[in-house]
C-alpha cells in the first residue's frame, strides 16, 4: 500500500462533530456544581452545629438510606408497578380488529 492511498478510499468512515449550543453544556455544569456546593455547605453547617460525633452518625445513616433506596426499594417498586400494570391493564379487542383478522383469513363477513 502506497502512502496516501487510504485517503482515496470511498468507504472511509468520516467523523462528524456534534455541535451543541453552549447552554447545553454550561447549564448542567452549573446545576451540578450548585448541588455539590449546597450539599457540602449543609454537611459543614451540620458539623459545626452538632459536633463531629452527631455529624458522623447523621452521614452514615444518610448514606445507608441512599444505598437501601437504590439497591432494595427502587427495584422492588419497579417490580410491583410492572406486576400491577400487567394485572390491571388488559388488551382490548375492538370489533374492527376481529373483522380485519377474518378478512386476512379469507372469510368475508357481510351484514
Amino acid at each position: 500500500m502506497v502512502k496516501g492511498d487510504h485517503d482515496q478510499n470511498p468507504h472511509k468512515h468520516k467523523c462528524h462533530t456534534l455541535y451543541t449550543d453552549f447552554r447545553c453544556v454550561i447549564v448542567p455544569w452549573i446545576i451540578i456544581t450548585g448541588a455539590i456546593g449546597f450539599t457540602a455547605f449543609t454537611i459543614v453547617s451540620y458539623n459545626v452545629e452538632w459536633g463531629k460525633q452527631k455529624s458522623e452518625e447523621w452521614m452514615s445513616s444518610f448514606l445507608l438510606s441512599i444505598v437501601e433506596s437504590i439497591l432494595i426499594l427502587d427495584p422492588l417498586l419497579v417490580r410491583i408497578w410492572i406486576m400491577s400494570r400487567n394485572t390491571v391493564v388488559t388488551r382490548v379487542v375492538y370489533p374492527w380488529e376481529a373483522l380485519l383478522v377474518s378478512l386476512d383469513n379469507g372469510i368475508w363477513i357481510c351484514n
